[in-house]
């Protein structure tokens, strides 16, 4: 195709008769219908005519499918590829080729189809050539001279080549194209094969997994102590008080801790995280398994009992990637746990627990200290009260970063000791600089 210099005005009044003679001829050929009077059918008068474009679209819909068959369709084709061109403001190469070609085309086809379909094809109950006169006598002269396979080589040859002159379309672009839709296809169904593969494989190693966890013995929990009971406090009288009206703060002033839950609850995510713990250390080569779970306030320390032949230091070493792997701020390795053959494994708890100061308080570890000047600084790995003794430790550091809790440290001392002791056995001297 080549740009034209006319006015682009005649190009687009011809692309507007184009499509209304697709139209027409169209419309002619799909409405065609076998019963209407055409001259060289009947004598006499026409009578009324079913085509949509009436005596003259039955008539030109008869003689195309009478000389053409359905070949004939290509008409429409070509009238809307004129359009096309048209609007484009482009014209043929050669008008006088371009006309051979599409003359061509619309032979062979009548001629292939011929060829295919040799016994007449239904048509709105009538029966239509489906190459017509023009391709029956083509295919019969060609099937004389080099039979039926030489003849459809040959049209399909002419063919071919008159679809690639008028559509400037390469062998080469259609093969290339054909190749690379069929490689893409390819690869997608080998990737989608792929796929189910590697899930299958996953549910099959989940399922072997699911069953080598119950196949193992269940992990030991250790159950925390329960909350202390509030015991009865005995009513202090005028005799008992030592030199002065001063009575020791009652526990009431402090808020209650909320009711535990219960671990039953817990005991399935903590053996869940036990499982997870020991496969995350499998793939690092340490093998073994968790032995016992002591379930703490903020952190839960996983007893981890390595298999024979792994060394303490390659455990000690895996801190910073068991903390990627299991997505934990930190890990806190004890390798080995005092007094047991075993690696504790300290991880912090999703959701931590408040330590309540009248709990600690309350406790039995607090009221029957012996400690001349008990401080409470609240619980260990376990649960348990932690009660230091102020006198053994006369000069504290308190130091961490911001928010890290200091100012609670010092007024949970603080209130450790005026909970306890009066003002005949403690006094404070405080100084802010």
């Amino acid at each position: 195709m080549k740009k034209s210099d006319r006015h682009p005005i005649r190009h687009e009044i011809r692309g507007i008769a184009a499509i209304l003679l697709s139209i027409f001829v169209g419309g002619s050929l799909l409405s065609f219908h076998p019963s209407d009077p055409l001259i060289w059918n009947v004598s006499g008068p026409l009578g009324n005519f079913k085509n949509l474009f009436g005596t003259i679209g039955a008539h030109l819909a008869g003689a195309l499918f009478l000389g053409l068959g359905f070949s004939s369709l290509w008409l429409v084709l070509i009238g809307l590829g004129w359009a096309i061109i048209s609007f484009k403001g482009e014209e043929f190469d050669s008008l006088l080729g371009t006309a051979l070609s599409l003359t061509c085309l619309v032979l062979t086809t009548a001629a292939l189809l011929s060829l295919a379909l040799s016994k007449p094809i239904v048509f709105h109950g009538g029966h239509i050539m489906a190459g017509g006169l023009v391709g029956f006598y083509i295919s019969h002269f060609l099937k004389g001279l080099v039979n039926t396979f030489g003849s459809y080589l040959l049209l399909g040859a002419l063919f071919l080549i008159s679809l690639m002159y008028i559509t400037h379309l390469s062998l080469k672009w259609i093969f290339s194209t054909m190749g690379g839709w069929t490689l893409w296809l390819f690869k997608s169904i080998t990737l989608m094969l792929d796929k189910r593969k590697a899930k299958r494989e996953r549910a099959i190693k989940t399922k072997e997994a699911k069953k080598k966890i119950k196949s193992k013995p269940k992990v030991r929990v250790v159950v925390p102590p329960p909350q202390p009971k509030k015991e009865p406090e005995q009513v202090s009288f005028p005799f008992m008080s030592e030199g002065g009206q001063f009575k020791l703060p009652p526990l009431d002033l402090l808020n209650d801790p909320p009711e535990r839950k219960e671990l039953e609850i817990q005991r399935e995510s903590l053996e869940m995280n036990a499982r997870l713990l020991e496969k995350k250390l499998a793939d690092f080569g340490v093998e073994g398994e968790v032995m016992e779970i002591l379930p703490g306030p903020v952190i839960t320390m996983y007893e981890f009992k390595p298999a024979p032949g792994i060394k303490i230091s390659k455990v000690a070493g895996l801190s910073d990637d068991l903390a990627l792997a299991l997505r934990a701020p930190s890990i806190r390795i004890v390798a080995p746990i005092p007094g047991k053959a075993a690696i504790g494994i300290e991880i912090p708890n999703n959701k931590r627990e408040i330590v309540y100061l009248k709990e600690v308080l309350a406790s039995s570890e607090y009221r029957n200290s012996r400690h001349r000047l008990p401080v409470a600084l609240g619980k260990d790995i376990t649960g348990n009260p932690v009660i230091a003794d102020l006198t053994k430790m006369p000069h504290l550091l308190v130091a961490g970063a911001t928010g890290s809790g200091k100012s609670v440290s010092i007024n949970t001392m603080i209130n450790s000791i005026l909970f306890k002791m009066g003002p005949e056995k403690v006094r404070f001297l405080m100084i802010d600089p």
